[in-house]
C-alpha cells in the first residue's frame, strides 16, 4: 500500500492519479508494510515449519482494492479532487523513460503490469497459507500525507 506514496505528490498537484493497472476497476491484493512486518513477526514466533517443505505464506490486506478506491481515498483524506487515470499502454515506456528509468527497468515494469493486468499474478489455491492484515488503504494513505499545519496564535 505504501507504493502509492510515489504517485501521491503528482496526484495531489494535478488532480490525476495515473495508473498502469487496467482496468481501473480491477480489484487486486495489496498490503501495508506494517501488516507485513507484524505477520512476519508472528511467523517467526511460530517457529520452524513442521515439515521439510518450504513454508509459503501469502499476505494481503483486509480487502482487495482498485485504483478507483485509491483515488477516492486520497481525495477524501486530502480534501482535494483526485481522479484515477488509466495511462494508455502505448505511453508506458515513454513515461517511464522520461521519469529516469533505464530501458531494461522500464521493460521489466511493463512486463509485470502486462502479467498483472492479464490476471496472471495472484495467489494460487492450495499453495500455502494465507494471512490477512488489518490496516486499510485509507489508513495508509492518511499516514503518508503530511500532517495538517495549524495556525499559530
Amino acid at each position: 500500500m505504501q507504493n502509492w506514496a510515489r504517485m501521491m505528490p503528482v496526484a495531489l498537484q494535478k488532480g490525476v492519479l495515473p495508473s498502469l493497472h487496467h482496468p481501473l476497476s480491477k480489484a487486486f491484493p495489496t498490503v501495508s508494510a506494517f501488516d507485513v512486518g507484524s505477520i512476519a513477526a508472528d511467523l517467526l514466533r511460530d517457529g520452524a515449519p513442521r515439515s521439510d517443505r518450504p513454508r509459503v505464506v501469502s499476505i494481503e490486506g483486509p480487502e482487495r482494492v482498485t485504483v478507483l478506491d485509491a483515488a477516492r481515498a486520497l481525495s477524501r483524506i486530502s480534501g482535494k479532487d483526485v481522479t484515477a487515470f488509466e495511462l494508455p499502454r502505448s505511453e508506458w515506456a515513454a513515461t517511464m523513460l522520461a521519469a529516469g528509468m533505464s530501458e531494461n527497468h522500464a521493460q521489466l515494469i511493463i512486463d509485470l503490469y502486462d502479467a498483472h493486468n492479464a490476471g496472471k499474478i495472484d495467489v494460487e489455491a492450495g499453495t500455502g497459507e494465507r494471512r490477512f492484515g488489518t490496516t486499510t488503504l485509507s489508513e495508509v494513505i492518511a499516514s503518508l500525507l503530511p500532517a495538517p499545519r495549524h495556525a499559530r496564535s
